[in-house]
């Protein structure tokens, strides 16, 4: 142990503060000790602060306790050293900061602590706040709102700290529990900072708290002035400025190039200035030669002009002038501002006042755009082929509030673009004249017209970490190109218009069914283009222009629309906003699985027929080659809109729940075994059971279950196995010993027969007789009804409610004792069981009613014979089968693709 004094006041130095903090008073000086730890930020932190503030050298501390250091005083040809801690202030001071350069040895950390702590406690400070680093590696997901925490020292509370000047901390989170509640050791350990778990375990009197910073190793004087800079914030002290020390100006972390040494430094510059030049000429020029007309149109809108008072070519022709106008604006405006803060600091007061003309430009020019926008769609409505009435609907339903979107149903896995084979929604040139990418924190209305345009740099930062654009974008290459930023603009572009079309492109080489995918996509496309108002405008002038698209009135293999909606994309109608914006309104283009109710609607609406009588279901108007309805079909879909949603929808229980009929559900669970082709079951890769004969081909072999025979028996003759109790413990004994001392145990019996809930139609008489067959069966108990309104038809009833038990239970004092006992009965089944049932149904959790419901014959069958449920399966199927005239399921098979397009559903 060293003779040597801990602590040595220097002879110069301004001294230590007077008097010693107590219980009761607390004295206004404060110490602020750096601890290595992660990145040597504290140290950092604390020179900043010493320089800032001026601090004089008070003493130093006993160097034996450190590693080996030695250096020259931070200072102008100053003589003095530099030891591995040392202690600065004023004379007069209230704030003084220790500044430590060396880690403390490994064997002499709890005396240099005990030491330490002594120190302050006995020299008058009246708190100590310690500066932490620690590794941001090891955060936690907890840990992730705030870059800075604070923690309490063991034998400091709150309220000991709210009465020193280190008050302003506590608004800081507090790190994990207090050290005073933890108890053990191993729960305290913070990664990287070195001594503080102990100094803050350590018992004291001071009131002592630290502020801990996460930072990763590297160049940390930028966390060093963060860190600097919420110390002041919370002691108060107004800092104009940081004063960094002479030294950190020598490459303390690498010394940067020279730019001068490079000869494309001069190039860059040329490049930059001849570009703003550039634009801003043509800027100057279009506004010279359209200010008067620009000036009268815009009075004109702003006095409420209607589509009476100016034509639709005449709004289209002002749009166009507008948003050239305004693209020049925005290349200026961007240009001006790299050029100016790369080489010129910023620019002068000249350049300012110039940004801020054409920032005023262009958000006057974007009202007048979103003007012309609004009158353009009204007018577009109106002169739809005489439509206006029925179009109505069009222009409420934008000031309507849209369904939240949720995650109905998994889809098939997300596409991509450089493959050409791939199915499903999801899991997941001259340049034209198009804005840049909308502002992010915007809210989700979709903007009528291009954002005001940000600064330069708070363009690029949002077109890097904000775009909805998956596809990488690589600036242009090439040192000759005129235009840097067009051609950037031009390839995020067609990266973005690659990313839409490759859902309108038919699949070559595809079967039948596969060649309308591309259909359904497009009918997605239109209900975004008919809702906004802009994108809507640029869809009418796009087809004025390049003539008149006929829409069929029935859909045809031949009549394929989708090219139409791709041609009108890669077009140079759409500008890089509208098409940006039309990304973020298809939530399949993103990767983001849909709702199946809302992909049937797509679907139903691809191939509803046209002009079907109901006044409702027909208003629509023409757009892009097909048509925009204003409510989804209600009614069944015809078989190949199944086999379009069977390719979207993989989920077999969302196809249920999207049935509009029982009927239409019965032919889709029987559709998943038969009546189907081999190449489209081939093709997604499902196999074929290997109990159906050749020619039993699953048509929709994605919505397959595992079933038995028995179930593929009922799914094919259109009889819905729709719940069980098949996973039922069907015997159970029990002994039950009292705890009192000297009576018997007891022996109980529980048992549990097998029920089945099936569904089928009514207006199918061999299933009514198969009905009638299961209930004049001793080998089972029926319930049956009819689902009639208002109330239901009870077809078959037990003669007694007991004959219906579900479970029982009997018991004796011995084991011979509960064999010769009375059966109890526990549960039953009443006739109102199927209220249960309908309850949970998939139509009922789906919100919908079938159209057919009165056509549901509803029916319980239960298990006479007490045996498994193997069985009694077996036993229900045969019994079908019988009362559909089959001996086996091979006849039933049989039977049943011979006879298959005269007993197909009509849907």
């Amino acid at each position: 142990m060293s003779d040597r004094p801990f602590f040595r006041l220097s002879a110069a130095g301004p001294g230590l503060p007077a008097g010693e903090s107590n219980a009761t008073v607390l004295v206004p000086f404060l110490l602020l000790q750096p601890v290595v730890s992660a990145g040597n930020v504290p140290q950092l932190c604390a020179d900043l602060l010493i320089h800032t503030l001026g601090l004089r050298h008070i003493g130093l501390f006993d160097p034996s306790y450190y590693a080996p250091a030695v250096g020259g005083k931070d200072g102008k040809n100053s003589p003095a050293i530099s030891s591995p801690m040392e202690l600065f202030g004023l004379p007069g001071g209230d704030i003084f900061v220790l500044q430590q350069r060396s880690p403390v040895l490994k064997d002499r950390k709890e005396e240099f602590v005990s030491k330490l702590l002594n120190t302050i406690d006995s020299n008058g400070f009246g708190s100590v706040l310690f500066l932490v680093g620690s590794d941001q590696s090891a955060r936690t997901d907890a840990q992730m709102g705030s870059n800075h925490y604070v923690i309490l020292a063991k034998d400091t509370t709150q309220e000991l700290i709210t009465s020193t000047s280190l008050t302003g901390l506590l608004e800081l989170p507090l790190l994990g529990r207090p050290l005073a509640d933890q108890d053990n050791l191993e729960n305290s350990v913070i990664p990287g900072t070195g001594l503080a778990r102990r100094l803050l375990r350590a018992p004291g009197t001071t009131p002592r708290i630290a502020l801990m910073q996460y930072v990763a190793e590297g160049d940390n004087i930028p966390d060093a002035h963060a860190m600097a800079t919420v110390v002041a914030k919370a002691l108060k002290i107004q800092i104009e400025g940081w004063i960094q020390p002479p030294s950190w100006s020598f490459a303390m972390y690498g010394t940067p190039h020279d730019q001068q040494l490079f000869g494309t430094h001069e190039e860059i510059e040329g490049k930059l200035l001849k570009l703003y030049k550039r634009h801003t000429c043509a800027l100057e020029a279009d506004i010279a030669s359209r200010k008067s007309s620009f000036s009268a149109r815009s009075v004109a809108l702003k006095t409420g002009i209607t589509d009476a008072m100016v034509t639709l070519e005449a709004l289209r022709s002002w749009y166009d002038e507008s948003r050239n106008q305004w693209v020049l604006a925005t290349r200026a405006l961007d240009t001006r501002i790299r050029h100016h803060n790369a080489f010129y600091g910023g620019g002068d007061a000249g350049h300012i006042q110039y940004l801020d003309f054409l920032r005023t430009l262009i958000s006057e020019l974007e009202g007048f755009m979103q003007k012309c926008d609004e009158l353009g769609y009204e007018a577009s409505l109106g002169a739809s082929a005489g439509i206006s009435e029925s179009a109505k609907w069009v222009r409420t339903s934008l000031s309507t509030t849209s369904p939240s979107r949720s995650v109905g149903c998994e889809l098939e896995e997300r596409p991509n673009p450089e493959n050409p084979d791939h199915v499903g929604i999801s899991e997941p040139c001259n340049r034209g004249p198009g804005p840049m990418p909308a502002q992010p924190g915007s809210s989700g209305q979709a903007l009528l017209t291009p954002p005001p345009s940000p600064t330069s740099s708070k363009r690029r930062k949002n077109k890097k970490s904000n775009t909805v654009s998956s596809l990488g974008v690589v600036g242009c290459r090439s040192a000759s190109c005129p235009d840097e930023l067009a051609c950037k603009d031009s390839q995020k572009r067609n990266a973005t218009i690659q990313r839409l079309c490759v859902f309108l492109e038919p699949e070559s080489g595809k079967s039948f069914g596969a060649s309308y995918r591309a259909e359904v996509f497009a009918t997605f496309f239109r209900r975004v283009i008919a809702r906004s108002p802009s994108l809507f405008v640029r869809a009418r002038t796009w087809e004025a222009e390049t003539g008149s698209v006929t829409t069929e009135a029935e859909p045809s293999h031949t009549n394929v629309t989708a090219g139409i909606i791709t041609d009108f994309i890669r077009s140079p109608a759409l500008t890089n906003n509208e098409l940006e914006r039309l990304v973020k309104k298809l939530p399949f283009v993103r990767g983001e699985s849909m709702p199946a109710e809302l992909i049937r609607g797509a679907v139903a609406d691809t191939f509803r027929p046209r002009d079907s009588g109901n006044i409702s279901h027909d208003n629509c108007i023409p757009l892009l080659g097909g048509w925009v309805y204003e409510k989804a079909w209600s009614l069944s879909m015809p078989p190949v809109a199944w086999d379009a949603l069977h390719q979207l929808v993989a989920c077999a229980g969302c196809a249920l729940g999207v049935s509009r009929s029982f009927e239409e559900a019965m032919w889709v669970r029987r559709c998943a075994f038969v009546g189907g082709r081999f190449e489209e079951a081939h093709r997604l890769g499902v196999p074929v059971p290997s109990c159906l004969p050749e020619g039993a081909i699953p048509r929709f072999p994605r919505w397959q279950d595992r079933c038995s025979s028995p179930e593929i028996v009922m799914r094919i003759l259109n009889v819905w196995l729709a719940a069980d109790n098949r996973k039922t413990k069907r015997l159970e004994l029990r002994k039950f010993t009292p705890k009192t001392h000297g009576m018997k145990s007891t022996y109980s019996e529980h048992e549990e027969r097998h029920w089945a809930y099936m569904r089928l139609r009514r207006s199918e008489k061999r299933l009514v007789s198969f009905v009638d067959a299961l209930s004049a069966s001793p080998n089972f108990i029926v319930l049956a009804q009819y689902n009639t309104k208002p109330k239901p038809i009870h077809v078959h009833v037990p003669s007694k409610e007991c004959d219906a038990w579900v479970s029982r239970v009997r018991s004796g004092a011995t084991p011979v004792a509960r064999r010769s006992a009375r059966w109890t009965t526990s549960t039953v089944f009443r006739m109102e069981i199927f209220e249960y049932f309908h309850k949970r149904a998939p139509e009922f959790k789906a919100g919908l009613t079938y159209l057919d419901e009165t056509d549901i014959l509803d029916i319980v069958v239960m298990d006479n014979t007490n045996g498994d449920w193997g069985p009694f399966l077996q036993s229900v199927g045969d019994a079908l089968l019988t009362a559909c005239g089959y001996s086996s399921l091979d006849c039933m098979l049989a039977g049943e693709l011979a006879t298959a397009k005269q007993s197909a559903v009509r849907i």
